[in-house]
């Protein structure tokens, strides 16, 4: 009886062995799920922002005037994105506040290039009527989805790849 309770003993660390690293990467894992979730939130957040405080301007830059985004839109950018402590590396903000036929494009690029590609500008059936502000934050995956699981070899992308959040608010400043 003695012995039986003695191998008994040394069959359940054996399983504990066996079943200790899956459960470890599988709560690795859901924690990581989790702050990648609420780090993608805080950028769609950001975006969201950033669009309402470019809707909210007198007066946008235009094309020919060759300004980047309003210090006003990155500021609000960079406050809501400061919690997560993630840096963004391109903002392009759409409008066509000057004149409703025509759009006209502002970008600011922040550090290395993180995957940004062409954006199109929106489809003749997707511009909203009357004037708007469209604007795309970019941030690279790297400053959303947290390296945990690194540590085991799981890489779940690669460094050139980006998450883009986009948002349009309609601009009612000096419209009759």
């Amino acid at each position: 009886m003695m012995n039986h309770m003695r191998n008994r003993r040394g069959a359940a660390t054996f399983e504990l062995i066996l079943v200790l690293p899956v459960l470890l990467l599988m709560t690795i894992g859901l924690i990581e799920f989790g702050v990648m979730f609420a780090n993608l939130q805080q950028v769609a957040l950001a975006s969201r922002v950033g669009a309402e405080r470019a809707s909210e301007l007198a007066s946008l830059p235009t094309m020919t005037s060759s300004d980047p985004v309003p210090p006003e839109v990155i500021e609000a950018i960079e406050q809501q994105l400061q919690s997560s402590c993630i840096a963004w590396c391109h903002i392009r903000l759409e409008h066509n506040t000057a004149d409703p036929l025509s759009q006209e494009v502002l970008e600011s690029t922040q550090g290395d290039p993180c995957g940004c590609e062409e954006f199109e500008p929106l489809p003749e059936d997707e511009i909203p009527t009357g004037r708007y502000v469209r604007l795309t934050l970019t941030v690279p995956l790297s400053e959303v989805v947290p390296s945990g699981l690194t540590l085991f070899g799981c890489r779940l992308f690669s460094a050139e790849q980006a998450f883009h959040s986009t948002t349009i608010f309609r601009y009612e400043i000096g419209t009759p």
